[in-house]
């Protein structure tokens, strides 16, 4: 899975912009009254994405592998380079953009020496890209089970898809349908990725700092079997063992079970994951006020030395 995953045909998505002929028009003449509209607007007023010379987005053309990556750089804010080229995109428009998505783990070549930078993308292959980023692969949804095409998804893709109907970043059709060799247009490419948060999972916020512990919250994420975490990292300054465990918290505003019991020997750092229950938090997307107790326990006495209140937006 993971080769095939490497493979530019497994991780490729799209949108299309030919070089020459973009340009920044927020105002496009052929999306008025498009199911998409709005979102076109908030995308290319934000700067994701531009229009056409002649006015227009083409809200329901096809969207080639190097437009999409363009625009998927844009709005998760990727600009690092790693010199990564193919013989295919040497002179292409998007050669930086390509660079850019190869370095970062969202796509590779459809073979060692080709990117096709030209070829549209279709609905499993946009699916790969955005798991590959997102890690989306440990995840279940009973939606994929519902699907009357699943057992056209392509093997290499099936995760993906999967994970991606779970987060309600991609949905079925009307018809019961995923169509996963269907080309992806334009629109639903923007409102494929207008469904995914764009900020940093990063947290890197000390909460605790005292003669007791040290204790930071590191990242929001995912644990292998589904659960929301924060990752944290505790420093235990005394010399006895302690354990640091949560209670009474909240995510989004909802009373949250949350599981920790993080053990930290004298003098050591451990860094390990607070869970919270999965049903209570319906999207990663929306997964971004938490807040509740850290507490810091003597196992030796079943006492607690400190209980301090955190809050992560």
């Amino acid at each position: 899975m993971k080769n095939l995953k490497k493979l530019g045909i497994v991780g490729s998505l799209v949108i299309t912009l030919i070089s020459t002929s973009i340009v920044a028009n927020a105002n496009a003449n052929d999306i008025t009254g498009h199911w998409a509209e709005s979102t076109i607007k908030e995308f290319m007023n934000a700067g994701y994405t531009d229009g056409y010379a002649d006015g227009t987005f083409k809200p329901n053309n096809s969207i080639t592998r190097a437009e999409f990556v363009t625009i998927f750089n844009n709005y998760f804010g990727l600009t690092t380079k790693g010199g990564k080229s193919f013989i295919d995109t040497r002179n292409h428009w998007a050669k930086d953009a390509i660079d850019i998505a190869v370095t970062n783990g969202v796509c590779n070549g459809v073979t060692s020496i080709e990117f096709k930078p030209n070829d549209p993308i279709t609905r499993e292959q946009a699916a790969v890209m955005i798991s590959n980023y997102k890690d989306l692969s440990m995840i279940w949804s009973s939606k994929y089970g519902l699907l009357k095409d699943k057992y056209s998804v392509s093997n290499w893709s099936q995760n993906a898809v999967i994970g991606m109907l779970s987060e309600d970043f991609m949905k079925g059709y009307s018809d019961g349908t995923f169509k996963p060799q269907g080309k992806i247009t334009r629109a639903e490419a923007v409102s494929t990725l207008s469904r995914i948060s764009n900020t940093s999972p990063f947290v890197n916020k000390t909460i605790l700092d005292n003669d007791i512990a040290k204790v930071d919250i590191l990242r929001k994420g995912k644990s292998e079997y589904g659960y929301y975490t924060l990752s944290v990292k505790i420093t235990n300054k005394t010399n006895k063992a302690i354990t640091l465990s949560t209670n009474d918290t909240y995510v989004n505003g909802k009373n949250t079970y949350s599981n920790c019991s993080l053990k930290v020997a004298p003098g050591k750092t451990v860094t390990g994951d607070i869970e919270f229950n999965y049903a209570a938090v319906k999207s990663f997307n929306n997964f971004i006020d938490i807040h509740g107790y850290i507490k810091i326990f003597d196992p030796s006495k079943f006492k607690t030395l400190n209980e301090t209140l955190f809050e992560i937006k």
